[in-house]
């Protein structure tokens, strides 16, 4: 990554896409120190992550909820058990298994899974659902952080056309309800301007294209790329 100046203000939907090797996944690991940055600085509200010492980075990373391609569940864990892990910053291994959990974190879990239409799957091991609906159970998991920004790492890709559809529509549908900042690292131009406020477009590291997706012509998108879909 070189040269990236980018401020998402609170509340607002902000599409990441570019051709593979592009520097989404990188800039969406940086802001959370996954990959620690050589230059200069993040900031997350009044946070400086750049400059956190370890238990400052701990606090930082439990209000940035993660949404990953690979969902990241725990295979041979149920549904609720995973989501419960969302809760593991405020409850501490406590919360690492439905039978120890509170009765509130327990009600709280169920709840987001509620949300996202998982409530009847509650009891069903993670690696027996679809992989719509293991990203259903992930974004419950986020709920369940109570984040201030989410982070979504091509969170469709492994998904077929119509569950990439749904899962997009609902990660939309519950940052909106909760007021969430929101960066998401798209590779579908359409979902990008259906389902973001902004679009931001990188290129070798760099932004190329930052526009609102009220204006973002097709043709500025579609030249980002040297192959649309490479």
């Amino acid at each position: 990554m070189a040269g990236v100046d980018l401020d998402v203000p609170t509340g607002e939907v902000v599409a990441l896409v570019g051709p593979n090797g592009a520097g989404k996944s990188t800039l969406l690991r940086s802001v959370v120190r996954l990959v620690e940055p050589t230059t200069g600085t993040v900031h997350i509200g009044h946070a400086d992550v750049t400059a956190a010492r370890r238990a400052e980075l701990r606090e930082i990373r439990r209000r940035v909820g993660f949404v990953f391609q690979k969902f990241h569940l725990v295979p041979r864990l149920d549904a609720l058990s995973n989501v419960l892990h969302g809760a593991l910053g405020r409850s501490g291994p406590r919360g690492w298994w439905a039978a120890s959990a509170s009765d509130a974190d327990r009600l709280e879990a169920m709840a987001c899974l509620e949300r996202v239409g998982m409530g009847p799957f509650s009891g069903q091991r993670a690696d027996t659902l679809s992989g719509g609906q293991q990203q259903r159970v992930a974004i419950a998991r986020m709920l369940m952080q109570r984040p201030d920004v989410v982070l979504a790492d091509e969170p469709v890709a492994s998904l077929d056309p119509a569950a990439g559809l749904a899962v997009m529509q609902l990660l939309r549908e519950v940052v909106t309800e909760r007021g969430l900042t929101v960066v998401v690292a798209l590779h579908q131009l359409d979902f990008a301007r259906r389902f973001s406020d902004r679009i931001v477009g990188l290129r070798d590291g760099r932004v190329a294209l930052d526009d609102q997706t009220s204006c973002c012509a097709q043709d500025r998108l579609e030249n980002l790329f040297s192959v649309v879909g490479a």
